[in-house]
């Protein structure tokens, strides 16, 4: 059993401040969280933090209780979470998240964020964000600058600097120089792409428009696809598994082709010219709807138009069926 009690607020620990201090008690082992309360924490803000804490916590308190760094925020990151674990640091949110390290007791409660947290971590991941981490992926093992990812998307110099300062937060980035001369590095592609992967098996599934295109089989319809939206100039992508198919082939076949462009005349032209048909069922045809020409910034021609590997990764983790499979083969070939 397990008693705690606030002790002192904004108490004076030697020479610091600690926001919160409870004694607690926990199977008869009294000991003390010298705690401190923000809003919200990324791996990046942590170094400093616990040992600052840390400091505190092993100043003496005038008795024999032991003393332990404890985080209290609304909104504590899946990588920092990770991290206080590591480093045996307590911490609580606002999900009802709570790691206490405690002597003769080690309590973990481990509680799915919060969905305004969730949202708010997630949209990194969203629209042009999203293009931006794209950008910082096709550039790992390079330095870039905020200008020069702009450019490459054809996005604002703002949304990427925002986005990149979020992206140092989680520990992905290093950096190099300061001011306009900043550079940035993708530090941890792995974790980089765990957190994506996370974040697209957990996001609502895109809806897929179905169509069902007469006469052959795969390569048929791709071939189709790509003559009908090159007489348009149109944009346009194959991904999921007939992408991965040509990536890292896994599957003896695959029947399906999905692919991406935007909703404009000159992509219903190119449907109606192959003779697409909506259906329910026995689909051929899956279409995704893009929101920008960013999102084609980094597809790649292997005959016809390919959605870059990280894109058909991330599409993969959505499907159904064999798909997460092609989606791990893929990302063992393709995206180390």
């Amino acid at each position: 059993m397990t008693h705690a009690q606030v002790a002192a607020r904004d108490s004076h620990m030697g020479t610091s401040v600690a926001d919160v201090v409870i004694n607690a008690n926990t199977a008869g082992q009294p000991y003390r969280l010298i705690v401190e309360c923000k809003t919200e924490i990324f791996p990046r803000d942590l170094r400093e933090l616990i040992w600052r804490l840390r400091a505190i916590a092993g100043q003496p308190a005038g008795d024999a209780m032991p003393q332990f760094p404890f985080i209290s925020a609304e909104t504590i990151s899946p990588g920092a979470k990770e991290i206080l674990r590591q480093e045996q640091v307590g911490y609580s949110d606002k999900g009802g998240s709570l790691f206490v390290p405690a002597p003769g007791a080690y309590l973990f409660i481990d509680k799915p964020l919060r969905k305004s947290a969730e949202k708010k971590l997630g949209a990194i991941f969203q629209g042009r964000r999203a293009q931006v981490l794209h950008a910082v992926w096709e550039k790992r093992g390079e330095w870039f600058g905020v200008h020069q990812l702009a450019k490459l998307i054809d996005g604002a110099p703002a949304t990427v600097s925002e986005t990149l300062t979020t992206a140092e937060r989680h520990n992905w980035l290093e950096i190099r120089g300061s001011g306009p001369s900043k550079e940035r590095r993708l530090a941890d592609s792995q974790a980089f792409l765990d957190a994506w992967s996370e974040h697209q098996r957990q996001a609502p599934k895109p809806k897929l428009k179905k169509y069902f295109v007469p006469g052959g089989g795969l390569l048929d319809v791709t071939g189709k696809i790509d003559a009908a939206f090159a007489n348009r100039h149109a944009l346009y992508e194959i991904t999921g598994e007939a992408a991965a198919q040509q990536y890292a082939p896994y599957l003896s076949s695959v029947s399906q082709v999905r692919c991406r462009f935007m909703d404009n005349t000159a992509s219903r032209d190119a449907l109606e010219s192959i003779d697409a048909r909506p259906v329910q069922e026995g689909w051929n045809l899956g279409v995704l709807e893009a929101d920008s020409e960013g999102e084609f910034a980094f597809r790649r021609h292997q005959s016809i138009w390919l959605a870059s590997p990280l894109k058909v990764y991330l599409d993969l983790l959505q499907g159904a069926g064999r798909s997460p499979e092609m989606a791990q083969h893929l990302r063992e070939t393709m995206l180390q």
